[in-house]
C-alpha cells in the first residue's frame, strides 16, 4: 500500500477533532490529486493540440458536444439525490436516504441508456464516414460517463474523497498515457477512445474498493418528489448548457473551425485551473447541505464567505503569471498556436467569475433555501446577451475572436450578480442576519 501516490494522506496525524481532521485529508486528497493530475493533464493537451493544430482541434471540439450530454443532457438525479440525501442524513433518516438513492440511481440509468441511443442514432444522419466513427465513440463516452457519475454521486454520499481522488488520479493519468503515445498515429481518435477508457477503469475501480449498495428500484411517489426537484435543477443546467452550445456554435457559424480551435484552446489553459480552484467545493458540498439541514446557518455563512474570498483572491494573483507563460511557451514550443497567444491572455480574466459562485451557488440550491427554479432565467439572460452582442457585431462587420472573448466574459456578469443578491435575499438576511 505504501505505493500509493495518496498513502500520506491516509496517514495524516492531524490536531483538533475527528470532523477536522477528516476535511483537511478530505481536501488534500482531492486538492493532491488534482495537482498531481496538472502535468501530464498539460502534457497531454500539449501533444493533442502539436499534432492536431488549431483546425482539427476545433473538430474535436465540436464531436465533443455529444459527450457534453453527460452534464448538460442531465435531469438533475445525481444532484437531487446528494442534496436530499444530504439533508435527509443530517435529520437521521436513513431509510428514506436508501428510497431516494435507488429511485434517481435508477432514473440516471435509465436516462444514460436512451441518450446514448440519441448519440448512436444522430451519427445517421452525418455524410462524413470519419465522422459517423467519431459519433459513435462519442456516445460510448456519453454512456460510460454518466453510468461513472452515479457511482461518483454515491461516493460523495458516503464522503470517500480520498478513493474518488485515487480513481481520478489513476484513471485519468493512464488514459492521459494512452493519448500521448496514440495520437501521433490515430490522431483525433485517440482522444475519443481514451474517453471511454476514462469511464471504464472508474467504473471497475468504484465497484472494487466502495460499497455499493443499490438495487434497480423506482418508487413512484418519491420519482414524482425528486422530479419536482430535479426538473428546475435540469433547467438549471439546460441553461447553463445553453452557454456552453451557443457559444461553440455562434464560434462556428461566424468565425470558422480554425477560431474554434483556437478559442477551445485558450478555455482549456483556463479551464486546468478552474479544477483546482473548485477542488475545495468537491468536498465541501455535502457538509455546506446537511449543515444547512442541521440548522448551522452561522457557520456555513462563515465557510461561504472565507472559502470564496481565497479562491477569488488566489485565482486574481495566478493571472499576471498565465500570461507572462502563455507568451513565452506557445511561441516556443506550439508555433502553431502563435493565434492563440492573445486570445489566452484574455480568457485566463474569466477565472475569477468562474470560481467566485461555487458556495453561493450550493447554498441557493439547498433544501432549506430552495432557490433553483431562480438561477436558470439569470443564465438564459446571459446566454441572451452573449448571442445578441455577437449578432451586433457580426452585423456591423467587426466581430472578432477577441472580441467574442471580450463579450462571453462581461455576458457572465448578468448571471453573476442576480445570483449574490438572491444568496443575500434568502440566506444571508433570512438566516443570518435575523439571528444576529
Amino acid at each position: 500500500m505504501k505505493r500509493y501516490f495518496f498513502h500520506f494522506i491516509d496517514k495524516l496525524n492531524i490536531n483538533g477533532s475527528f470532523f477536522k481532521k477528516k476535511v483537511v485529508k478530505d481536501f488534500l486528497a482531492v486538492l493532491f490529486s488534482n495537482l498531481a493530475l496538472r502535468p501530464i493533464q498539460f502534457l497531454k493537451s500539449f501533444v493533442v493540440a502539436k499534432y492536431l493544430g488549431p483546425s482539427d482541434y476545433g473538430l474535436l471540439k465540436t464531436i465533443e458536444l455529444v459527450q457534453m450530454l453527460n452534464k448538460y443532457g442531465s435531469l438533475g438525479f445525481n444532484t437531487t439525490a446528494s442534496r436530499e440525501v444530504g439533508n435527509l442524513l443530517g435529520e437521521n433518516d436513513r431509510v428514506k436516504a436508501d428510497i431516494v438513492k435507488n429511485t434517481a440511481y435508477s432514473s440516471e440509468i435509465i436516462l444514460s441508456i436512451l441518450l446514448f441511443i440519441v448519440g448512436l442514432t444522430s451519427s445517421l444522419f452525418v455524410e462524413s464516414k470519419n465522422n459517423v466513427i467519431l459519433i459513435v465513440l462519442a456516445s460510448f463516452g456519453l454512456l460510460f460517463s454518466k453510468l461513472r457519475g452515479v457511482l461518483a454521486t454515491e461516493a460523495v454520499i458516503q464522503k470517500k474523497f480520498v478513493l474518488t481522488s485515487k480513481i481520478t488520479f489513476y484513471t485519468v493519468s493512464i488514459a492521459s498515457i494512452v493519448v500521448i503515445i496514440a495520437v501521433p498515429f490515430l490522431k483525433i481518435y485517440a482522444v475519443m477512445m481514451t474517453n471511454i477508457l476514462i469511464g471504464v477503469f472508474a467504473i471497475i475501480f468504484y465497484f472494487r474498493f466502495m460499497s455499493f449498495n443499490y438495487k434497480f428500484k423506482i418508487k413512484k411517489k418519491t420519482f414524482k418528489k425528486i422530479l419536482s426537484i430535479s426538473i428546475p435543477l435540469t433547467i438549471g443546467t439546460l441553461a447553463l448548457g445553453s452557454f456552453q452550445y451557443a457559444e461553440r456554435i455562434l464560434i462556428i457559424k461566424y468565425l470558422g473551425m480554425n477560431s474554434l480551435g483556437l478559442y477551445t484552446f485558450a478555455a482549456m489553459i483556463t479551464g486546468q485551473f478552474i479544477v483546482i480552484f473548485k477542488s475545495s467545493i468537491k468536498v465541501r458540498i455535502q457538509d455546506v447541505f446537511e449543515g444547512i439541514g442541521k440548522g448551522n446557518y452561522n457557520r456555513i455563512h462563515k465557510l461561504v464567505i472565507k472559502e470564496t474570498m481565497l479562491l477569488v483572491l488566489g485565482s486574481v494573483l495566478l493571472i499576471p503569471a498565465v500570461c507572462v507563460a502563455v507568451e513565452v511557451f506557445i511561441p516556443l514550443f506550439l508555433p502553431k498556436w502563435s493565434g492563440a497567444i492573445l486570445i489566452s491572455k484574455i480568457y485566463i480574466f474569466s477565472l475569477p467569475f468562474e470560481v467566485m459562485l461555487s458556495y453561493i451557488s450550493v447554498v441557493l440550491i439547498s433544501s432549506v433555501v430552495d432557490k433553483q427554479r431562480k438561477l436558470p432565467l439569470y443564465r438564459f439572460i446571459s446566454t441572451g446577451i452573449l448571442i445578441l452582442s455577437v449578432l451586433y457585431l457580426h452585423y456591423f462587420g467587426v466581430l472578432t475572436l477577441e472580441n467574442f472573448v471580450i463579450i462571453r466574459i462581461l455576458s457572465s456578469f448578468f448571471y453573476i450578480i442576480p445570483v449574490v443578491y438572491l444568496y443575500r435575499k434568502h440566506f444571508f438576511l433570512k438566516h443570518i442576519k435575523r439571528v444576529l
